[in-house]
């Protein structure tokens, strides 16, 4: 009972206790990160415990053009003053092929842009460079994959039929 007794004096005489931020931003690969295939925002959540905070916000099949949009309704001044790393994962579903219907796909200058872009608006917003990550993936099967998704739509219309 002592001790109880002394942990409830120490938390009643202790300010709020708070910690930084890690903002995973991005695209499935991001949405997925704490999943069973994903893991590795699990693994960062495990390796900063009590440190940061681990904050996931990955938006599956969206691009660089749709997340530079939707940026200022995540991310306010007031969400950002205390992110001690702010990751960027986007470029597999820009780097879609331009002949897949998908409407994902985004041409390597706007890609460029909306990434600048982005980073004006953390900057603007108080968060220091230093503090911003950018990693992608290759875009290794993209042509198979729209190859699949022609096929796919090509035999649900005969199907249809």
């Amino acid at each position: 009972m002592i001790h109880l007794g002394l942990r409830r004096k120490f938390f009643s005489t202790c300010t709020r206790m708070s910690w930084s931020k890690i903002v995973l931003f991005g695209d499935s690969l991001t949405q997925q990160s704490f999943s069973d295939t994903g893991r590795w925002g699990t693994m960062l959540a495990d390796r900063f415990q009590r440190i940061a905070d681990v904050v996931p916000r990955g938006f599956s099949g969206y691009n660089s053009r749709w997340c530079k949009l939707m940026m200022p309704q995540l991310f306010d001044k007031k969400f950002l003053q205390d992110v001690s790393c702010f990751t960027i994962c986007l470029g597999a579903n820009d780097c879609a092929l331009g002949d897949c219907e998908s409407g994902q796909h985004v041409p390597i200058e706007e890609y460029k842009t909306n990434l600048t872009e982005m980073v004006q608006y953390l900057t603007d917003n108080g968060l220091s460079k230093s503090k911003i990550v950018f990693y992608h993936t290759t875009n290794l099967f993209s042509r198979s994959l729209c190859r699949v998704q022609k096929i796919t739509k090509s035999g649900a219309a005969v199907a249809s039929q």
